[in-house]
C-alpha cells in the first residue's frame, strides 16, 4: 500500500506547487495586461498622429501648389505690366563730360506695344547707338525671374542661330 500514500503526497505537493505558481504568476499577468493596455494606447496615439501627419502633408502639398500658381500669376502680371517698357542702358547721368558716374539704366514706357517693337527694330537696324561717345543699349524690360529663364536658353539659341 505504500504507492497510494506516495501518490497522495505527490498530488498534495503538486497542488501546492500549482497554487504557489498561480500566486507568483498572477502579479505578472496583471503587469502584462497593463503593458498590453499601454501598448494599445500608444498604437492608437501613433495612428492618430500618423493620420494628422498625412493630413498636414496633403495640406502642405496643396498650399505649395497654390503658392506656385500664385507666384506664376504674379510673375505673369508683372511681365504684362512691363510689356510696353524698354530698358535703356548707357546714357550718361550728367551733361558734363568730366564727371564720371556709372550710368544707371532707365525705363522708357511707350503707349503701344507696336511702338516698342518699332524702336527695337530700328535700333537693331541702326547697329551701334552712341550718345556723346558712349554706347547706348536698348533691351526689353523683363522681370528678374523671366530674365533668368531666358538666359537659361541662350546656349540653345546660339546653336540654333549657327545652323
Amino acid at each position: 500500500m505504500p504507492p497510494k500514500p506516495l501518490k497522495a503526497v505527490q498530488a498534495k505537493e503538486n497542488n501546492g506547487l500549482r497554487e504557489e505558481i498561480k500566486r507568483a504568476i498572477s502579479p505578472l499577468k496583471i503587469a502584462l495586461d497593463e503593458c498590453h493596455d499601454k501598448l494599445r494606447a500608444h498604437e492608437e496615439g501613433l495612428n492618430s498622429f500618423d493620420a494628422r501627419l498625412q493630413a498636414m502633408e496633403t495640406r502642405y502639398a496643396n498650399l505649395n501648389s497654390d503658392y506656385k500658381k500664385l507666384q506664376e500669376k504674379t510673375d505673369d502680371l508683372e511681365n504684362r505690366g512691363r510689356r510696353c517698357n524698354l530698358r535703356i542702358i548707357g546714357v550718361p547721368e550728367g551733361l558734363s563730360p568730366d564727371s564720371y558716374t556709372r550710368p544707371r539704366p532707365f525705363i522708357l514706357r511707350v503707349h503701344y506695344f507696336q511702338e516698342k517693337e518699332r524702336i527695337q527694330r530700328l535700333a537693331r537696324q541702326k547697329g551701334r547707338l552712341e550718345f556723346q561717345g558712349k554706347q547706348i543699349l536698348i533691351f526689353p524690360d523683363y522681370s528678374a525671374d523671366l530674365s533668368r529663364r531666358r538666359a537659361a536658353f541662350s546656349e540653345v539659341k546660339e546653336l540654333l542661330r549657327k545652323e
